[in-house]
């Protein structure tokens, strides 16, 4: 990643990392699974090359990790060059800086639901700008939602998701900057979005843009992900399947919430269920994450965990190995502004009492 003094200006400063290995964890990955089919060189117009090599976001120049479904006409372009405000993304820099002078998009078009205090540098910690959080409804912002899911492609190799944004909403990230004249302006950081409707999971996809990795970002729209499935009153967990890193980095969040529940609880049987509502995680994920300690025991049948003091300390001290991994950014529940737009308990209700009737009537029709 290179950082740019403006939209056209020359790069200062050398190359700065995406973020401690993530970006090579990927391409490694990429090139075992033969994704991308990039031969050594990279040439455009090669069988099954990447076509896109980098983008110009903002700020910064990005390699491109996978392939993304653009448009064809833009397919044959090495390097394309987008408007981290509305997304729009041009063929031309000079299209791209005409757009820039014109483009009136100062933060995502949506309803902004979050804001987290900015940060003065400190001895130990460097200065951190104003987050806020916004919600982008993707029936009423097509367009930007359309091309934040092509963006997101070229770092994600799962991702299915292009164009059929309507079902969803987006959570995306920002950090206020300041233009010339001193107005305030809100950089996009990275994304989650979630399934309309959905009370199954919380989270369809996660993206913290290249620039912005490894400076706790990914669990924060984690952790926020979760506070919103609080506020619908259900369970939380994402769907399936999971990057390596993406498994890792909930491995992580899941790993941190739970130890802070049980650190304070005595050695012995730990109600599972009653776990899960505390922590807003589903019980697979619980178990899961417990699973590597095999003095701590889970019971299926009882729907309990036998906690020794032996596992107690065992999970203590993996969780003191995975501090330095623990970002001291954490959500503000009081400062998120949101209203379910679902009541998770009744959908699932619901659900539920349309089952029972499909299973009656079955039964019904089988004895005549």
């Amino acid at each position: 990643v290179e950082r740019l003094t403006s939209a056209g200006g020359e790069s200062v400063g050398g190359s700065e990392t995406t973020g401690g290995g993530s970006r090579s964890d990927a391409a490694t990955a990429a090139r075992k699974r033969k994704t991308t089919g990039e031969k050594d060189g990279g040439e455009r117009g090669e069988e099954g090359g990447r076509k896109v090599r980098w983008i110009e976001l903002g700020r910064y120049i990005c390699d491109c990790w996978f392939d993304s479904p653009f448009p064809e006409e833009y397919t044959d372009e090495r390097k394309l060059f987008i408007c981290d405000f509305c997304l729009k993304y041009h063929r031309k820099r000079r299209a791209y800086i005409a757009h820039k002078k014109t483009c009136e998009l100062r933060h995502p078009p949506g309803n902004e639901i979050y804001r987290h205090p900015e940060r003065q540098a400190t001895e130990k910690s460097p200065a951190r700008a104003q987050l806020r959080m916004w919600e982008v409804d993707g029936s009423n912002a097509t367009t930007y939602c359309q091309n934040l899911c092509l963006i997101a492609k070229l770092f994600l190799d799962h991702k299915t998701l292009y164009y059929d944004v309507a079902a969803f909403y987006f959570y995306v990230l920002t950090e206020r900057d300041f233009d010339e004249s001193g107005k305030p302006l809100y950089r996009i950081i990275g994304y989650f979005s979630k399934e309309k409707g959905q009370v199954e999971t919380n989270l369809a996809c996660i993206l913290t843009l290249p620039p912005y990795q490894r400076r706790g970002y990914g669990g924060f729209l984690i952790e926020f992900s979760y506070e919103l499935a609080k506020r619908e009153g259900r369970i939380g967990t994402p769907e399936r399947p999971l990057s390596d890193l993406g498994f890792a980095s909930y491995r992580t969040y899941w790993s941190r919430v739970i130890y802070e529940n049980l650190s304070s609880t005595s050695a012995g049987g730990v109600n599972v269920a009653e776990l899960s509502k505390k922590t807003n995680i589903r019980v697979d994920d619980i178990v899961s994450t417990l699973q590597p300690f095999s003095s701590i025991r889970f019971f299926k049948d009882q729907g309990f965990l036998n906690i020794t003091k032996e596992g107690k300390q065992d999970f203590k001290a993996a969780q003191v190995k995975l501090r330095e991994k623990w970002s001291e950014l954490r959500v503000i529940p009081e400062r998120l502004q949101f209203e379910p737009k679902i009541n998770a308990v009744v959908e699932v209700a619901e659900k539920r009492r349309r089952t029972r009737l499909f299973q009656r009537d079955i039964l019904e029709n089988n004895e005549k």
